[in-house]
C-alpha cells in the first residue's frame, strides 16, 4: 500500500512538470507571435502591406515625391513635403532620406514636423541636401550604407534629355541620390528612384525589385514613353507611380503584360 501512494505522488509530480512546461512553451510562442509595438501606418493615409518573412512592410505613398515607410515599428520618411499633407498628423521619423536638394524634396517645414526631440531621427542625404542643412550623414552615388539592418544601396538619379534652357540638366549627373532599400533577409527591395529620367544604371536592378517608385512628370523627370521604359528596364514585382500630375498617370499594357502590378495612388493627401 505504502509503495502504491509512492508510486501515485511521483506520478503527480510529474504530471505537474509536465504541465507546467507545455505552459511555459505556449507562453513563449505566443510571445514570438505578438508584434512588440503599435502599427502607426495607415491611420491618416491609407497603406499596403507587404511580408516580409515574418513581419510586414507598411508602405504609404504620401503624395508627389514623399513616401513613408514602416518596418518593425521604425519609421521612415523619404523626402517629406509638406504641400501634400499635415505632416504634423503623421507620425515621427526614425530615419530620414533626402534625395536631392529642391523645395519639394528638401522641405524644412516638413523636416521640423517629423524630425524627433533630442536628435533621435537618423538622417541621410546628398551632399547638396547636406551643403543647405549642415548635419545629417552624406551618401553619395554608389555607396553602401546600412540603419539598424536595413541595406541602403545609393544608386545615380538624374537627367539625360531633360534641361533648362542654358542646356544644364534639371537634375545633373551625380548631384541627387536614389535609394535601393533592402529589407529582411534574403532581402525584400524597395527603390526609390528620386528625379530621374529611364538612365542606363536602372538595367543592373532588372528582376531584383519587389517595389518600384518612379517618376512620371515633365519637364523635370520622365515622360510616359520613357517611363514604360523605365519600369522594363527595372521591371519590379509592384510599380507606383509618383512625382507625378494628377490624371496625367500613364497606365500601358506593356507594363501590365510583363508581370508588373501598376498601383495609381493619389499625388496629395492634403485635406
Amino acid at each position: 500500500m505504502r509503495k502504491t501512494c509512492v508510486l501515485s505522488a511521483i506520478l503527480l509530480l510529474l504530471l505537474f512538470v509536465s504541465c507546467n512546461g507545455k505552459s511555459k512553451n505556449n507562453m513563449e510562442t505566443d510571445n514570438k507571435n505578438e508584434v512588440p509595438y503599435e502599427v502607426q501606418s495607415g491611420k491618416v493615409i491609407p497603406a499596403d502591406k507587404y511580408l516580409v518573412g515574418e513581419d510586414t512592410l507598411y508602405v504609404t505613398l504620401v503624395g508627389h515625391g514623399s513616401v513613408m515607410l514602416e518596418y518593425k515599428g521604425q519609421i521612415i520618411h523619404i523626402d517629406p513635403y509638406s504641400a501634400v499633407a499635415d505632416y504634423s498628423e503623421l507620425p515621427k521619423a526614425d530615419l530620414i532620406l533626402l534625395t536631392h536638394e529642391h523645395r519639394d524634396h528638401l522641405d524644412m517645414e516638413a523636416l521640423k514636423l517629423v524630425e524627433k526631440e533630442d536628435a533621435l531621427t537618423s538622417l541621410m542625404l546628398s551632399q547638396s541636401c547636406y551643403d543647405i542643412l549642415k548635419y545629417g550623414e552624406v551618401l553619395k552615388n554608389g555607396d553602401i550604407a546600412s540603419w539598424n539592418g536595413i541595406g541602403i544601396d545609393v544608386v545615380p538619379a538624374y537627367n539625360i534629355k531633360h534641361a533648362l534652357p542654358d542646356g544644364k540638366p534639371y537634375h545633373p549627373k551625380g548631384r541627387g541620390n536614389g535609394y535601393v532599400l533592402k529589407f529582411g533577409k534574403p532581402g525584400f527591395v524597395v527603390y526609390i528612384a528620386g528625379d530621374t529620367e529611364n538612365i542606363p544604371e536602372m538595367d543592373v536592378l532588372k528582376g531584383k525589385v519587389d517595389i518600384a517608385f518612379l517618376p512620371q512628370n515633365l519637364p523635370y523627370t520622365m515622360d510616359a514613353n520613357m517611363f514604360v521604359d523605365a519600369a522594363l528596364k527595372v521591371q519590379p514585382k509592384y510599380l507606383y507611380t509618383y512625382h507625378a500630375k494628377e490624371g496625367e498617370m500613364i497606365q500601358s499594357k506593356r507594363i501590365d503584360n510583363n508581370g508588373i502590378e501598376h498601383l495609381i495612388r493619389p499625388m496629395s493627401n492634403k485635406k
